[in-house]
């Protein structure tokens, strides 16, 4: 719900029994920089993993280039039950301030208080900080030029605090070949990682890079489908290397992705820049 309140002023009311607090920049599924992208960044759990919130409400102030924003929702991630709506609880609080300084470019920076967030660690709580730029525009007809500078915090108490950044990138001249790239650096303690003893209480670095292409087909029978590849090198501290048994673990993967052909393209996104990824909630 939105309403004017004043010349270049309006007040937005946002409810949602499944939705988006806010708290973090857009969520990676939605992300210009990151829509050709299939694999989900490592520090997902730092910077936006809050889109999938089952109970939120949230009140914001806008004017054309400013936006301040405060949520209550419920702090639990989902259960492995993904079909399903959970029960709404409102344990949990966020504030986010974004600026528009430009319409290609959004700034944000946002604070929040997730209560029991972990369901494998039900007594532990979580302070996150946030701030984001993401950057779009677009290329020729079709093509898009995006990127992202992604930065979060969870500080769980006794654990301390750990950190995440995230920059990517998406660049299309035509709308039809599209290269993207991801580097991350993000600091884990060892039960993220299914790690025991020792291991499990200490905090672990990694730092990834990954490097794409896809290529848009079509489209068919209303379909326009893109075949695509990426590799990711990750770099571990000396600690995990016995796990491993390689200090710089490496992978790829070939994926089909098919959207409707009414869809639209990088260009149909790049056309509204990141003004479309300053709405929020999605």
């Amino acid at each position: 719900f939105e309403v004017p309140l004043g010349e270049g002023v309006g007040f937005q009311l946002y409810a949602a029994p499944a939705g988006e607090p806010a708290l973090g920049p857009v969520p990676f599924p939605h992300r210009v920089s990151a829509q050709s992208n299939p694999l989900a960044p490592l520090g997902h759990h730092w910077e936006d993993s809050t889109h999938v919130s089952f109970g939120v409400a949230t009140v914001g102030l806008y004017t054309r280039k400013l936006k301040i924003e405060g949520s209550a929702f419920n702090g639990r991630e989902p259960d492995e039950h993904r079909l399903d709506i959970e029960y709404p609880g409102i344990d949990s609080w966020s504030t986010r301030v974004s600026l528009m300084p430009m319409p290609e470019l959004v700034v944000q920076a946002s604070y929040g208080w997730l209560g029991s967030p972990e369901e494998l660690r039900p007594d532990a709580s979580i302070r996150r900080w946030t701030t984001s730029m993401l950057y779009s525009r677009a290329l020729r007809e079709r093509g898009n030029a995006s990127m992202s500078v992604i930065w979060g915090q969870n500080d769980a108490g006794d654990d301390g605090a750990t950190n995440a950044l995230t920059v990517e990138t998406e660049l299309s001249g035509d709308g039809r070949n599209t290269f993207f790239f991801r580097g991350e650096n993000v600091r884990k303690l060892g039960h993220d990682l299914g790690l025991e003893s020792d291991l499990g209480r200490d905090v672990h670095d990694l730092t990834a890079f990954s490097l794409g292409y896809l290529y848009e087909c079509g489209p068919y029978g209303g379909v326009l489908p893109s075949l695509g590849v990426v590799g990711t090198t990750t770099f571990l501290d000396p600690s995990l290397e016995p796990l491993y048994g390689t200090a710089s673990p490496r992978g790829f993967m070939v994926f089909l992705r098919g959207r409707p052909a009414g869809h639209g393209s990088h260009g149909a996104h790049a056309e509204h820049g990141a003004a479309a990824d300053h709405s929020a909630p999605h």
